[in-house]
């Protein structure tokens, strides 16, 4: 089975600060993976990403869902990652990406 963790930060890349709130961000996710990619299931998980701004030496901590989707099959993560930055207006988007043994049990 593949794995794919999305990791979205929720500040604004023209404001830097958070526009859309958690909740609502969920939705939008939740709406995009569901309705427009017809995704069967996810975990979302919320936690903190944190990072240095290259330009200003600045430490940021941003409110940020990760997504985790385990598949049988390849889903299109760079249309899904594109519809999120886009939905979101996010500069970009973590995507990791594994082959992992899974059970339902």
């Amino acid at each position: 089975m593949l794995k794919y963790n999305f990791y979205v930060g929720l500040n604004d890349k023209y404001t830097c600060k958070q526009e859309v709130s958690t909740e609502k961000a969920e939705m939008i996710l939740s709406e995009i993976l569901l309705n427009e990619f017809r995704v069967y299931g996810f975990t979302m998980i919320n936690c903190k990403g944190v990072y240095k701004m290259e330009n200003t030496g600045e430490i940021i901590s941003e409110n940020t869902i990760k997504i985790e989707i385990v598949s049988d099959n390849e889903i299109p993560e760079d249309c899904i990652v594109e519809e999120i930055r886009n939905r979101l207006n996010q500069e970009s988007v973590m995507v990791e990406k594994s082959e992992k043994n899974v059970s339902f049990l």
